[in-house]
């Protein structure tokens, strides 16, 4: 039996003003896993061999005199 495979997808234009707009569509029509899988492979894909994410955020903020 042989099977034959459908082609399956969007032509967009590269050029599109709202680009931003259907990214956004995109990624909100996924599972929070899916996203959390996405996010992860491209930290995995950016970092180098035995190489750990730096989690550290430092924030100063000016102090003020309630005095």
């Amino acid at each position: 039996m042989k099977r034959k495979m459908a082609l399956v997808g969007k032509q967009i234009s590269l050029h599109k003003p709202d680009q931003a707009a259907d990214d956004l569509e995109y990624w909100l029509s996924k599972k929070p896993v899916e996203r959390i899988a996405a996010v992860t492979t491209l930290i995995r894909q950016n970092l180098k061999a035995n190489q750990r994410m730096d989690k550290t955020f430092t924030s100063q903020r000016a102090m003020k005199d309630d005095a």
